[in-house]
């Protein structure tokens, strides 16, 4: 067929798709094809299935394209790979139950299957060097089988020079990337000595011993695991007697709580770097035994005051060259540090000044020369003993800088703008009042909670997207003219949102003059109530702001806010009389009787009902004008037979009794 037009219909997992009709013949159908439940997509047209439906919509997995991620933390001992199938679009699987099957050394492994397309496997990476091979559907998946093996890490491998192995030989332990001692051989341990190659014995344990020559060679070991150099290769195997004067020192190093640390590095009669410890290092300052550290590869820690005088080092007994040493830095006032802001006395701010050596450590004692001045007016400037220093100074005074100088020299920003910065969560906005209905008036705050009384603040305003005219009254205050018709009032100040914004511009709604619809059609025999808000002027409002509720019977209604100013109540027809408020007061009128009226056209009677001796009743039912029987009592019924009123019961479901005579004469 070419034309359109007929009725196609689609389901998956209960769920009607949406089905495109192409006008010429066809029709597009898109649909699921990974649902974690692999549903089957059912196709009618014209009411009956076509041929094949229900349809299998999700894709075969694709051995060729199933990935794998090995190497993973399990148990202690073991490692896990995990397994993501893969359909054959190239796309990953998201749930479970593909055939995964996985051997090492001919033994089944564990599987688990993780019903989000991923599946874990669990495999000793030291058994025998055993390849893992993985099969999906009976297939081995790309690159099966798989090394197992845990890489070397040569960074993590460590080395025992001379003591119990020999003075001539060295052991290698080769070590992991998850840092555990590999326990087999086969790794490729390389060394040399003075270009020439050493043999390298292979102990089938993780471990590796290494030949070297004797210590008259004074040429350094290098040893490369899988060509890559081992940390701290080349290692030294001269005699470790140490040279005092041959020692380094690195000074003034960051540790932590304003201290600093000094690394000494050993050096040997030969003028080589020392790789081991046991050296005697001692260190003081001010006449106090500081403690030191022996890192055990030839360096050693010393933790010192970084103001607490000279330091003085000596190993096995003699002071090192250049010993004592200097301590102390120079102030650099390019990276003192300034904190602004801080309350002072009424009316005043505190600044603190944090003095910074050249170095970047911040001083932690005092007496540097720290200036201050404003207007041309020096301010009184505290020594805090500590490295830093108080300045108090005036943040309103025509918000003048501060200029601030370091053993006369203006620190990194000086002069400083005083000015508190504005908080536009802490500032103000009034909205109509005196300032007219059609204005508002922002008032900035500062971070301290003063109201500014200087301009210059970025206030911005918007109402519908569109920008508004800000006036920037020079007194810490800004007028913002706005219209009554264009929605919320955004205001931003220094490109932050103020607290409360976007503010409602409309006049508020008022209960007494709200409007209800009664009785509207609803579906499913209940039927639904419209409210229009009016405001204190009298006029409909356009948007939701205001909280309708609803009751009937005592239970809480679903009220619709349709952002239009008008709210849907849906009620039921016998339900009760309805209770409206609007923020809080019930409407005009409320409660609301939500009874459909009585059709007197659509009522039904039955007649020559048996009743007492020479006596008949007659049942009418009522019914509202919607054609529905009704349930309720209190229509007025009257009933004559010829001059005579006659009596009428209530049933209070919906009908009435009426007793007469039948044997009056039949026209009456």
């Amino acid at each position: 067929m070419t034309t359109g037009n007929a009725k196609v219909e689609a389901t998956q997992n209960g769920d009607s798709l949406h089905a495109q009709d192409n006008n010429d013949g066809t029709y597009t159908i898109d649909y699921a094809s990974s649902m974690s439940s692999g549903s089957p997509l059912h196709v009618m047209i014209n009411g009956t299935e076509i041929k094949g439906s229900p349809f299998n919509t999700l894709q075969d997995v694709d051995p060729q394209q199933c990935t794998i991620r090995l190497g993973l933390l399990g148990r202690r001992g073991y490692q896990k790979a995990i397994v993501q199938t893969v359909d054959a679009n190239g796309h990953d699987m998201t749930i479970g139950n593909a055939k995964i099957e996985a051997t090492q050394n001919e033994n089944s492994l564990g599987i688990k299957d993780n019903n989000d397309g991923t599946y874990t496997i669990e495999y000793d990476p030291y058994g025998n060097s055993q390849p893992l091979h993985v099969t999906i559907n009976g297939t081995e998946i790309k690159g099966s089988p798989f090394n197992t093996l845990a890489k070397v890490d040569p960074w993590q491998c460590t080395i025992r020079l001379g003591s119990k192995h020999g003075s001539k030989k060295a052991i290698v332990q080769t070590v992991d990337a998850n840092g555990h001692n590999m326990t087999f051989g086969n790794v490729k341990v390389e060394a040399s000595q003075g270009g020439n190659l050493l043999h390298v014995q292979d102990n089938n344990d993780g471990t590796y011993t290494i030949d070297y020559a004797s210590y008259e060679c004074k040429q350094p070991v290098q040893v490369k695991i899988n060509g890559t150099k081992m940390k701290g290769s080349p290692f030294n195997i001269l005699p470790q007697v140490v040279d005092p004067q041959q020692c380094t020192i690195q000074l003034r190093l960051p540790n932590g709580n304003r201290n600093l640390k000094a690394i000494v590095q050993t050096i040997d009669v030969n003028g080589q770097k020392m790789t081991i410890g046991n050296a005697k290092v001692e260190a003081a300052q001010f006449g106090d035994t500081l403690h030191v550290q022996d890192n055990n590869d030839g360096t050693y820690t010393i933790a010192y005051a970084s103001y607490g005088g000279s330091l003085h080092v000596k190993i096995n007994g003699t002071e090192i060259k250049g010993s004592p040493f200097n301590t102390l830095q120079e102030v650099d006032p390019q990276r003192c540090t300034i904190r602004l802001g801080l309350l002072g006395r009424r009316g005043f701010q505190k600044a603190i000044v944090q003095t910074v050596d050249a170095k970047g450590l911040i001083m932690t004692t005092g007496n540097t020369k720290v200036e201050a001045t404003q207007n041309g007016d020096s301010l009184d400037v505290q020594d805090n003993n500590d490295g830093t220093y108080t300045i108090e100074y005036d943040p309103y005074g025509d918000s003048l800088p501060l200029h601030v100088t370091i053993n006369e020299t203006e620190m990194k920003g000086s002069p400083f703008n005083t000015q508190p910065e504005v908080d536009p969560r802490q500032c103000t906005i009034r909205l109509g009042s005196r300032h007219g209905l059609n204005k508002a008036l922002v008032q900035t705050v500062d971070v301290n909670g003063h109201n500014m009384t200087t301009g210059n603040a970025k206030v911005k305003a918007t109402q519908g997207g569109d920008s508004v005219h800000v006036q920037d009254n020079n007194d810490g205050t800004y007028t913002i003219g706005y219209a009554l018709s264009d929605g919320p009032l955004l205001v931003k100040i220094n490109g932050t949102v103020m607290k409360g914004s976007p503010f409602s511009i409309l006049p508020p709604v008022d209960p007494k003059q709200c409007k209800i619809q009664l009785r509207l059609p609803n579906g499913n025999g209940s039927k639904k109530a419209i409210v229009q808000t009016v405001d204190v002027n009298g006029q409909n409002m356009t948007t939701g702001i205001a909280k309708v509720e609803a009751t009937q019977g005592g239970n809480s209604l679903d009220v619709q806010n349709n952002n239009d100013g008008t709210y849907t109540i849906a009620y039921a027809s016998y339900g009760g009389s309805i209770h409206v408020k609007i923020n809080g007061t019930e409407m005009t009128g409320s409660p609301f009787n939500v009874l459909p009226e009585v059709d007197p056209q659509q009522c039904t009677i039955q007649l020559g009902l048996p009743s007492t001796p020479g006596r008949k009743k007659a049942i009418v039912q009522t019914v509202d004008a919607n054609g529905h029987k009704m349930t309720i009592g209190n229509a007025k019924v009257e009933a004559t037979q010829g001059r005579y009123s006659l009596n009428v019961q209530d049933n209070n479901d919906g009908t009435y009794t009426i007793d007469y005579d039948p044997g009056m004469e039949a026209h009456y």
